[in-house]
């Protein structure tokens, strides 16, 4: 199977796309990977040749029974040695359970936050296993989605069991 047929890398691509819109709509330009192979980062948004933005964009609803949303440990290194050469590296989600898309700075999201919930103490960041979870409240809301954008993700969606919506 080709990488582009997967169906987590159509729907990635959607939540690129998304987010390319809402940059392009604040007057950044645009720079991707060239090459369809392994890559650092998703983007590289420029706004007047002086504002930077590393990014990175994960597709992917946050976790139901857990108040976050998370990705791969190793990615989390790649940014971080980003982050160490001074550069401001963002993570997005693109969520089509809440319909927003929301990150924050991986300077941010690696502060650490102690919360409450359902009678545990957890401790963000958290690493469990390969992935690395951050608190859904560790992010800012970027924009929200249509329904068709919601749609078109949910189409590709390689989850077993349905999404759980808490107001």
């Amino acid at each position: 199977m080709n990488w582009e047929d997967k169906e987590q890398v159509k729907k990635g691509n959607i939540g690129e796309n998304i987010v390319d819109q809402y940059f392009d709509g604040q007057g950044y330009i645009i720079y991707e990977p060239r090459q369809d192979a392994a890559h650092l980062i998703d983007r590289l948004y420029v706004k007047d040749k002086k504002k930077l933005i590393f990014a990175d964009t994960k597709t992917k609803a946050k976790r139901n029974m857990y108040p976050d949303t998370g990705f791969d440990c190793k990615h989390y290194k790649d940014y971080q040695r980003l982050q160490e050469m001074g550069l401001e590296v963002w993570v997005f989600f693109v969520d089509e359970a809440e319909a927003t898309v929301y990150g924050n700075t991986l300077e941010k999201l690696s502060e650490l936050k102690v919360v409450n919930h359902n009678g545990k103490t957890l401790r963000y960041p958290w690493e469990c296993g390969e992935i690395i979870y951050f608190h859904r409240d560790s992010m800012i809301d970027i924009s929200l989605l249509s329904v068709e954008e919601v749609s078109e993700i949910k189409s590709h969606n390689t989850r077993n069991y349905d999404y759980e919506i808490h107001g």
